[in-house]
């Protein structure tokens, strides 16, 4: 493993993919909103990697700076129910490489986010904080990981209801978060009880319950105060944010409610 721990002070953004045709067109309109604000004057982005967890290259490897690594999962090369549980391996992979020294912190991002300016350096927390957003779904108390790993939650310990996108995490840090993350996404996967009740954010509840178990804190806030998203159509504004994620569909009508104009990634 990596053992650097000074830095260059900036923001390494770093996004996941399996690199299939629906994350692919997303993946590309990604990279350029990073390309246009990391040229920015004074932006704190610096560097930017695309990691893939699939079992060969794809047709994006030379056109987005991108790390390759081969999934848990290996059926996902071609179709699988959850290839998210792949992602947390693969960043505990990259963070062994040179690659992931190249900024004091790294910013986690979905394929499905565009930035839209410069983040406020202000989300460069000190080492043992880290950023993120507050998710309304994610329970603090999840009773299911309370009862499987109830050592955690002592005291009356809480997870961060967040998630590890977008999560502002000193780099030294996420070494230690990631490979717990990935040994509870592997622990959380059967039996089958446990996967249904922990649904399709099981990932999100292995980064958080990875985070109590480090002790690594994260400040949480919603729009408009959120100095790292915005989620359109739910959020009127952007407040704060440096990142849009256009995860619902959204729907334009007239005065009169005429329909007008719809987008959905889904039937893109």
């Amino acid at each position: 493993a990596t053992g650097k721990t000074d830095l260059p002070k900036c923001l390494h953004v770093v996004m996941t993919s399996n690199g299939n045709v629906y994350m692919n067109w997303q993946s590309r309109v990604m990279y350029s909103s990073y390309l246009r604000h990391a040229a920015e004057d004074g932006s704190i982005m610096k560097a930017f990697t695309r990691i893939l967890h699939k079992g060969r290259e794809d047709e994006l490897m030379h056109e987005i700076p991108t790390m390759r690594f081969n999934p848990v999962q290996a059926k996902c090369d071609g179709w699988c129910d959850y290839p998210v549980a792949d992602r947390s391996k693969a960043v505990e992979q990259w963070l062994e490489t040179a690659d992931s020294e190249r900024c004091s912190h790294v910013v986690m991002v979905e394929t499905d986010h565009i930035i839209v300016k410069s983040p406020s350096p202000e989300i460069l927390m000190p080492r043992g904080q880290a950023m993120g957003f507050k998710f309304g779904y994610m329970n603090p108390q999840q009773s299911r990981l309370k009862k499987m790993y109830p050592e955690y939650f002592a005291d009356g310990k809480k997870m961060p209801p967040t998630g590890n996108a977008p999560s502002v995490v000193n780099t030294v840090d996420l070494r230690k978060i990631a490979p717990l993350w990935a040994r509870f996404v592997n622990e959380t996967e059967s039996p089958e009880s446990v996967r249904k009740e922990l649904g399709w954010v099981r990932d999100m509840y292995a980064y958080d319950l990875a985070a109590l178990a480090t002790g690594i804190e994260h400040e949480l806030s919603e729009c408009p105060e959120s100095l790292l998203m915005a989620q359109p159509p739910a959020d009127f504004e952007l407040g704060n944010a440096f990142i849009l994620h256009y995860t619902w569909g959204s729907e334009i009508y007239d005065k009169n409610e005429e329909f007008i104009w719809k987008f959905d990634k889904r039937s893109y």
